[in-house]
């Protein structure tokens, strides 16, 4: 920056956009919840199941424990084995269920994810981490690139959400505020 006066332009253009992405992800949680329970159906449990053992493997990882039992997984959040097999199950059902509607959405609304875009989010999530050679192996494998088409066709189905939603002007919330809820951090 060749001022002060620039830094502190980029530091709040920064600020302003982080608070603008944390306030569209609520207001999207919020709209897919009311999705949520507007939407009645039985989640096959199966999938459940599925989701709930790939947050476990994600919880294990994170730690650093991947043979780690629940238990004492349980006991270093603090809370029993029953609690947290229970809080985990509840949010695997909740992003099944979202999951399932968004996707019955994305069907109807006719989103599709051309094979050029997993390659650019592939590129770009490698880009400097990984080697050029490595790169092209990544757009070559199936499960990473149907991975990343779901979770491209979810982000255009949230974005046509929002795109379609009719918003009631509310309180005006400042990056202060975000920053003293831990949404927004230095």
């Amino acid at each position: 920056f060749e001022t002060i006066a620039d830094l502190r332009k980029d530091i709040d253009k920064n600020i302003r956009e982080a608070a603008e992405d944390v306030v569209r992800s609520r207001v999207l949680q919020t709209l897919v919840d009311e999705l949520n329970e507007k939407t009645k159906f039985e989640v096959p449990t199966s999938l459940v199941d599925s989701e709930f053992q790939r947050r476990l493997e994600n919880l294990r990882r994170r730690i650093g424990q991947k043979d780690m039992p629940l238990e004492q997984i349980a006991q270093l959040a603090g809370e029993s084995k029953e609690s947290l097999e229970k809080r985990m199950r509840d949010d695997s059902e909740k992003h099944v269920r979202e999951s399932l509607i968004l996707a019955e959405i994305a069907d109807k609304e006719g989103i599709e994810v051309e094979a050029s875009e997993i390659d650019d989010l592939i590129k770009e999530r490698a880009w400097d981490r990984v080697p050029d050679s490595q790169i092209e192996m990544l757009t070559k494998n199936d499960s990473l690139r149907d991975d990343i088409r779901f979770e491209i066709r979810m982000r255009k189905t949230l974005d046509l959400i929002w795109d379609n939603a009719e918003f009631k002007k509310g309180a005006a919330v400042s990056a202060e505020k975000l920053f003293e809820e831990g949404a927004l951090q230095y």
